[in-house]
């Protein structure tokens, strides 16, 4: 894996550095968690949204139906998933 720290370079430190003295300080947070929320907001991350993996609508499952006999019709597949 890419040493991820390498980019930006350490000039940027001073910058940042009483923000993030403030942020451990006051959070109430460990400094992995902080660590870690910091990445994800970094890029864009805000929260986990939960969504189908095929067509990506949220609140929406995918589902793999594996059946011992052919699906002949979709009132098959629906009969077989409320059972």
């Amino acid at each position: 894996m890419k040493n991820l720290w390498n980019d930006p370079t350490d000039s940027v430190i001073p910058v940042f550095k009483s923000a993030a003295e403030e942020l451990l300080n006051n959070s109430g947070l460990t400094q992995v968690e902080l660590l870690a929320k910091s990445l994800s907001k970094s890029i864009g991350y805000t929260e986990i949204k939960h969504m189908s993996l095929l067509s990506s609508m949220e609140n929406h499952v995918t589902l793999h139906l594996e059946a011992a006999a052919d699906a002949r019709a979709l009132k098959e597949a629906k009969d077989k998933l409320e059972k």
